[in-house]
């Protein structure tokens, strides 16, 4: 059976819109250009587990990312009009949506769009 590795470059590499898979501690499993590109840091820095979604993506309406931020995040659910700020002190204005999964049945992780 193949696993979500094998299915999200094919939906997601082209697309203008910064994807994000990350864990609870901020460790990047997949990202798109469109992230990268936001961020300021290259996708093979983030998958090769140099920098975390929360060093990268420091602030979203002036709140630190953290876990209990995104924690926060996904419990409002929905798709958030926010002000970022990235460790590269990059700033902008993006639509930010959090969602949580299971997957493998014991490793949770986070989907960033």
């Amino acid at each position: 059976m193949s696993n979500y590795h094998d299915h999200l470059p094919i939906l997601y590499d082209d697309i203008q819109d910064p994807v994000c898979v990350f864990e609870k501690s901020g460790d990047v499993h997949y990202c798109n250009e469109a992230f990268s590109t936001i961020t300021g840091i290259s996708v093979v820095r983030f998958l090769n587990r140099k920098v975390t979604v929360y060093n990268a993506l420091k602030k979203l309406d002036g709140l630190d990312l953290n876990f209990s931020s995104v924690e926060n995040f996904v419990q409002q659910s929905g798709i958030r009009i926010c002000k970022y700020e990235t460790k590269k002190n990059l700033r902008g204005l993006g639509q930010f949506s959090f969602k949580k999964f299971n997957y493998e049945s014991s490793q949770q992780l986070y989907f960033l769009t």
